[in-house]
């Protein structure tokens, strides 16, 4: 991205948030902004001081300095001199000020200036960061640092000018691609270099991160930004250990309690930076530490949702094994990087020389020998030293962001998002299955996040290859965001780009370009997940973070075996189904362990089963539910089996207490999954629960809101809890949105004919005949038979011509009883509902609710039909 692009999207954000606070009570807006800024230090100044500057934050917005149209950073000094520095352009604004380019007209060269605005003048403790960092950096001369060449102050402005760096930031090129095993060392190194001379001349960073390390073109690695630095005395290194003094230590690093800036970035912090202790160079060595981990597995260790989670992790967790993410970091770059996240820094490296040593061995091709940090038991006085630290660290934070609320306000809140079908840029036919299979992964984790409604498979797809643009695929899918991206292969790597829209104001949310190998698949999915839910700012809760990165193989080819095998499911023929069954039990022999491949094997059985392609209903669920159990075998957390085996317990075995237990575990685990909403509806409405089956149904439609299928389920829901004319306004909405949904046919038939409109119920049910391709002599026959006889003359032909079918295939048994109950048959309704009962029909679980039934229900012969099947005591 430009660096004007990323100016603007900077300042986008400062905007949305700057306006949100303005039209928040002063008494919530501190609690609003601690939150919405947690990990970004320099944004919260940044918005403070323009919320101090303009009482009435509509006088700024206003304002041409706030236009991105015409000055994306209200760039004050644009065109202007200070001194013999001739400002050029801006390139970026942080917490401490502005930095501009601008040509040095003495000397003919580029130089970086950074100046403190006139609004924070009057701020002393700003100063004097900001003059610190100035002598701080101008104190050291080595090739990695920025070289600081005055500091000075013209017209009020006071400014630092530096060289000028060509090149990105460290965090760019993490974020750009993938850096190689074999880089990661020769960046480390320099970093190391800079942090060893500055440590030696008593000097610790406090932020180092990707965002203050640039790497230039030619490969030089440059540290900036000493804003936080701060000359400590030439000592042995100390730690608190009396509780007052901690406590005092702990405010102090919280702005006293006042301001609520954390000093330093949350997701790098050291642990004794977290609690306020008293820091040395050994704390830079743990921040360093976290960007080389994030360098090799692609993410931060330690990082969450929010900023008292991430501090939490920093203070108790161990990150995850490099190996989850990258095979390529050898064993002794790993022991490296542990070794600089000991929690205790007595276990760190104890200089940046050490560490320095160890790089350079690994780098020259030998391998270092590092200890690793010792496995002992704390000292109970450490134990209590450490708990009061994480204590006092965390109860600050808890103040800092009690009362905190989302991001996004008003108009701002995003809960719910469709994942379009990923573009196979190319139309590479070999890689038409990762675009399929990226988009299904996405779908699949965002699904499992409580706060965000996700529009499941069979709705986005439907978009599939229609050249529609994101915001009028989001309009129609009714969401508020979209991720719409595309995929491009060339050999071994995978490159993809993403969008993330605001449908409302067709306003990009975020965007981002991976390239990496197709091998780090399984990461880049992960990433892109949870980029996606820190930019829509979603709250997780400690298992939706978990669930989000979720991995359910590490076998690579196991992977991608099994998103060919969903690519061939999701075609629905006979053909593709044997085919996607092959590739599931591949990816199982890869994999014995492969939950979702279990699962990939029970929605082929299931779905089979339905489209009568089992020789019988017997076999194709004995082969779901054996496929499903596999899956809950080895992963009990997977909504989707669990959504099946409740399914099948209820309307095949009848077993009612278990297919509710089911449901509820289904939905408990995934409540954005709308299968498990519709299912349970269906479970719920055969009870003759109908409250809860219209809400269940209800939300299975919020949730999917075009889904054909859920609004047939929505018109039988209403119809079986005899709320008549509603199940027509739904029918006839379903049909608006699908003409040609034969399937509605018989609910808008059934409906009509409780209500007595008889002509309007024919009339349904020849439309849905003809829409599914019955013969035209077979509609004429039926509409002569109306003609001469009226309603039940059309029920005796439809009769006729079931029975004539016999021979031909199974006679559906239940409808035949359904039509003599109609006709007024009880006898023979009765004799084949005793059929339906010997062959086990599925459609017996309808017996207590079924209107048709209504005149039937007094027999002995009915109840007994009910008490067999479990409906009845």
């Amino acid at each position: 991205m430009k660096q004007q692009e990323l100016t603007n999207e900077h300042w986008r954000q400062v905007k949305e948030i700057f306006q949100a606070a303005g039209e928040l009570p002063a008494a919530e807006r501190k609690a609003y902004l601690t939150e919405v800024c947690a990990g970004n230090p320099s944004l919260l100044t940044e918005v403070e001081s323009l919320l101090a500057a303009h009482e009435e934050p509509g006088s700024f917005m206003d304002t041409p300095a706030f236009n991105l149209a015409e000055d994306p950073a209200g760039a004050a000094l644009l065109g202007k001199s200070l001194g013999h520095y001739r400002i050029l352009s801006l390139l970026g604004r942080g917490g401490m000020g502005e930095v501009y380019r601008a040509k040095d007209a003495t000397l003919g060269r580029d130089v970086a200036i950074k100046a403190l605005p006139s609004d924070f003048s009057f701020d002393r403790d700003q100063l004097r960061r900001f003059e610190q960092e100035a002598r701080a950096a101008s104190a050291l001369n080595h090739p990695n640092i920025i070289t600081i060449h005055e500091f000075g102050q013209e017209d009020g402005v006071r400014f630092i000018v530096s060289e000028f760096i060509e090149g990105e930031t460290l965090r760019r090129r993490i974020s750009s691609e993938r850096i190689s095993a074999a880089e990661i060392p020769e960046i480390a190194i320099q970093i190391t270099s800079a942090l060893n001379a500055a440590h030696e001349a008593g000097i610790v960073h406090r932020d180092i991160k990707p965002e203050n390390v640039m790497v230039r073109p030619d490969g030089l690695v440059k540290v900036l930004d000493f804003g936080l630095a701060k000359l400590i005395e030439r000592r042995s290194f100390d730690t608190v250990t009396d509780a007052n003094e901690l406590a005092e230590a702990t405010t102090a690093a919280w702005g006293g309690g006042e301001t609520g800036v954390v000093m330093g970035t949350v997701n790098y912090m050291s642990p004794e930076q977290a609690r306020g202790q008293r820091l040395d160079a050994r704390s830079d060595l743990f921040s360093l530490g976290v960007a080389l981990y994030e360098m090799a597995a692609g993410c931060a260790p330690f990082a969450r949702a929010t900023a008292a989670d991430t501090i939490a992790s920093i203070l108790e967790k161990e990150p995850p094994p490099l190996a989850q993410f990258t095979s390529e970091v050898p064993e002794a770059m790993e022991q490296i990087i542990r070794k600089a996240l000991s929690k205790d820094r007595k276990e760190r490296y104890q200089t940046a020389r050490e560490l320095l040593d160890d790089l350079k061995s690994l780098k020259s091709g030998n391998t270092p020998v590092v200890s690793s940090p010792a496995k002992k038991a704390p000292r109970t006085g450490a134990v209590k030293r450490r708990l009061l630290g994480a204590a006092f660290a965390l109860a600050a934070l808890v103040t800092v962001i009690a009362g905190a609320v989302y991001y996004s306000r008003g108009d701002r809140t995003i809960e719910s998002i469709a994942v379009l079908p990923f573009v196979n840029v190319d139309e590479n036919p070999d890689a038409e299955y990762l675009a399929d299979g990226i988009t299904e992964t996405l779908i699949y984790s965002l699904s499992r996040l409580s706060d965000l409604k996700v529009r499941p498979r069979d709705s986005v797809f439907r978009y599939k290859g229609r050249g529609l643009n994101s915001q009028t695929a989001g309009r129609e899918l009714k969401v508020e965001a979209v991720l719409a991206g595309q995929i491009r292969t060339r050999g071994d790597q995978i490159v993809i780009s993403l969008d993330l829209i605001d449908v409302r104001d067709n306003r990009q949310i975020w965007g981002a370009r991976y390239q990496r190998r197709l091998a780090d698949l399984l990461t880049v999915q992960a990433d892109i997940a949870r980029e996606v839910s820190q930019n829509l700012r979603l709250r997780l809760s400690g298992d939706e973070r978990r669930r989000l990165v979720e991995r359910y193989t590490y076998n690579i080819e196991a992977n991608e075996t099994y998103l060919r095998g969903r690519f061939l499911w999701n075609k629905r023929t006979k053909e593709d189904f044997e085919k996607a069954i092959e590739y599931f039990n591949r990816a199982i022999a890869m994999d014995p362990g492969f939950a979702l491949a279990y699962s990939g094997l029970a929605d082929c059985y299931l779905t089979m089963t339905t489209y009568g392609m089992f020789p019988t209903t017997e076999e194709g669920f004995s082969k779901t539910k054996e496929a499903a159990k596999q899956a809950l075998a080895m992963d009990d957390t997977l909504a989707e089996a669990h959504t099946t085996l409740a399914h099948l317990a209820w309307l095949h075995e009848w077993n009612w207490d278990a297919g509710e237990r089911g449901f509820k575990r289904a939905i408990d685990l995934n409540p954005n999954y709308p299968t498990a909403h519709q299912w349970y509806a269906s479970y719920l409405s055969a009870m003759a629960r109908h409250e809860e089956a219209i809400a269940e149904i209800m939300r299975a439609q919020e949730l999917d809101p075009v889904s054909m299928t859920i609004g047939l389920d929505v018109a039988r829901t209403f119809y079986f809890a005899r709320q008549y004319d509603r199940a027509i306004e739904q029918s006839l909405r379903a049909l608006e949105m699908d003409p040609s949904f034969y399937r509605i046919g018989d609910c808008i038939e059934m409906a009509y004919e409780q209500k007595g409109f008889y002509d309007k119920a024919l009339e349904a049910q020849l439309k849905a005949m003809a829409a599914r391709g019955s013969r035209p002599e077979t509609i004429s026959a039926l509409k002569a038979a109306f003609a001469a006889s009226g309603w039940k003359g059309y029920l005796r032909k439809q009769l006729e011509l079931m029975k004539a079918e016999a021979g031909k295939k199974s006679l559906p048994t239940y409808s035949i009883a359904r039509l003599y109950a109609r006709l007024g048959d009880n006898n023979q309704a009765l004799d084949w509902l005793q059929k339906a009962y010997d062959k086990h029909s599925d459609y017996l679980v309808l017996l207590k609710v079924d209107p048709m039934f209504d005149e039937t229900r007094s027999d002995p012969r009915f109840a007994e039909l009910m008490r067999k099947i479990g409906l009845a005591p």
